[in-house]
């Protein structure tokens, strides 16, 4: 008998197929997450720009030294 192979793809091969396109979605879904924290981490920080100047304005009229003030860095 003559082992004739009709044209197509193995249930291996497909499998396969899928875990490596599975791996390169979660690559990219992660690098946009990641994107899209610090998009909003900026725009918060942004946002508080203004208010930041305003009490940085003020503290001098309550007598505090701003070498006391604690400087917090985001994460």
């Amino acid at each position: 008998m003559k082992n004739v192979r009709q044209g197509g793809f193995t249930l291996v091969e497909l499998l396969i197929s899928l875990g490596i396109l599975g791996l390169l979605l979660a690559a990219v879904v992660s690098v946009n997450v990641g994107t899209s924290r610090s998009a909003a981490g900026l725009q918060t920080r942004n946002d508080l720009q203004p208010e930041l100047q305003i009490v940085q304005n003020y503290i001098p009229r309550l007598g505090v030294d701003k070498a006391h003030i604690v400087r917090h860095h985001g994460q």
